[in-house]
């Protein structure tokens, strides 16, 4: 054997690839290698006995005999097909071959190489693809991707099907170029997004949510909330990823709510108008009887009517301070008060109902202490929390108000050992008309604190509460302070 042959034939029995050598003819095996034996499961004697035919499923054999080797001449490549082991397996192979003269035999000189995990990859791969594309035509949200280059330049990447459902364009118009998403948007909108475009795109956000309208090419507009996160890349790119929600419908009804609160107020403001007139005569008749005849066998009811006519009136009054503070008519002009001159006052103001309660007011409160509020909405906030502290207090208990500065802000918490407030209304009590079932026997509006939190809002303010049933409530009222600051924003 010549040094050249033999240099051929190391090459074939050590590639690391199952080889073998056919007969054109035949297809019968000639020779094949040791990684043949190995890969497939036969011994050499077993393939020399075998035909190509042999180590295909039957029924790919009739494939086979239609492109035989023996048709090809020179390098070809045979493509891809599937083989069968000793053992049964169906594996899948890449097939190459080259025509030779095999001891002077036309022969296929045949290299294979197993492709069965990626091609098992492959099909995993394209199903998932399959699943998420049917996952994403499933959602009415539609998602987008987007890369800003080292270079700083951006392009999109992907936008799933849905975008064309919301935008009534398809995902090929928004990948033409950067500049195509800004094009939809509506005029009004496109200067802010044009800024948190370029917020994103320098990085200088790591995640950002706004909401915006788009027109469609029919000229319907759809109200959007895009929702999008930044990823900084380790060789300095930007990967942006957006979550894009049509919020139409919503935005559509939150305006229709608004609507009927608006119309519900302007009702409620004008026949509280109206039911002040006549209310104001009745209880000023009322209060005139009853000074010529309360000692006379009709003074009980001049004095129910009375009662009855000013409690009208504290209703009527509330509804109409509601209707002021919801549409924002309410004057608020603030100055610096001394908190606990406020408490004190509210105090005295109801120093007859709780000496009749039996109730100690305990206060202690910073004598230097300022907020910048006004002062007949602070007192009416204030007084609203001390008289449910005395309405839902037990007969000899105690409140206490308490206050004290922190870095920009006071804190003044109202506290009692009443009642308290269940559980489930704990989260209802600051809403409006809101009543909690177990305090049904008490009058009120159901208004008072719903008022109370508006007030402190306007003031820029926080209110909260905690309670246990049993053993009473805290209310915490969070004011900024009259710092010099403020007080030259205000005269401003």
């Amino acid at each position: 054997m010549s040094k050249k042959e033999q240099s051929y034939r190391l090459l074939f029995e050590a590639n690391p690839n199952p080889m073998w050598v056919v007969d054109r003819r035949t297809l019968r095996f000639l020779a094949v290698n040791e990684a043949a034996v190995r890969h497939y499961g036969y011994s050499r004697e077993e393939f020399l006995s075998m035909r190509l035919q042999d180590i295909r499923p039957p029924e790919d054999i009739p494939s086979l005999m239609a492109a035989r080797p023996s048709t090809r001449t020179g390098l070809f490549f045979a493509g891809t097909w599937r083989h069968q082991k000793k053992d049964g397996r169906v594996i899948d192979v890449e097939v190459r071959g080259h025509s030779v003269n095999f001891k002077k035999r036309p022969a296929q000189l045949i290299t294979t190489k197993d492709v069965t995990d990626t091609i098992r990859a492959e099909w995993a791969l394209r199903a998932q693809q399959s699943e998420f594309q049917r996952v994403l035509r499933s959602i009415s949200d539609y998602i987008w991707s987007g890369e800003v280059d080292a270079a700083g330049l951006f392009r999109y990447r992907y936008y799933s099907p849905v975008v064309e459902t919301v935008t009534g364009r398809p995902p090929a118009f928004y990948l033409e170029g950067p500049h195509q998403w800004l094009s939809t948007v509506h005029p009004e909108d496109r200067p802010r997004m044009h800024l948190s475009a370029e917020r994103l795109l320098k990085g200088r956000a790591r995640q950002i949510e706004q909401e915006y309208r788009i027109i469609r090419p029919d000229g319907k507009v759809r109200w959007v909330r895009d929702s999008v996160v930044v990823e900084k890349q380790p060789d300095r790119s930007i990967m942006l990823f957006g979550v894009v929600t049509d919020i139409t419908r919503q935005k559509k009804a939150a305006e229709q709510l608004r609507e009927s609160e608006r119309a519900q107020r302007d009702f409620v403001a004008h026949i509280s108008h109206e039911f002040r007139t006549p209310l104001t005569a009745i209880k000023g008749f009322a209060e005139t009887l009853l000074r010529e005849l309360g000692q006379s066998k009709h003074g009980r009811f001049l004095r129910v009517i009375d009662q009855h006519a000013s409690r009208l009136t504290w209703l009527i009054n509330e509804l109409l301070e509601l209707s002021r503070i919801e549409s924002g008519t309410a004057k608020l002009d603030r100055e610096p008060l001394c908190v606990k001159d406020l408490v004190l006052k509210v105090r005295d103001g109801l120093a007859e109902l709780l000496r009749r309660r039996r109730i100690q007011c305990l206060i202690s409160i910073d004598a230097e202490a300022k907020i910048l509020a006004n002062e007949p909405y602070l007192i009416q906030a204030l007084e609203n929390l001390l008289s449910n502290a005395i309405k839902y207090n037990r007969p000899g208990g105690w409140i206490r108000i308490n206050g004290r500065s922190l870095d920009s802000s006071f804190q003044l918490t109202v506290s009692d050992n009443g009642k308290g407030i269940d559980p489930e209304d704990i989260g209802k009590v600051f809403e409006r008309f809101y009543r909690g079932e177990h305090q049904r026997d008490i009058p009120t509006t159901g208004l008072g604190l719903y008022i109370t939190k508006k007030i402190v809002e306007l003031h820029s303010g926080r209110i909260s509460v905690e309670s246990q049933p049993g053993k009473g409530a805290q209310f915490t009222l969070s004011l900024p302070l009259a710092s010099e600051s403020r007080l030259a924003a205000q005269r401003a």
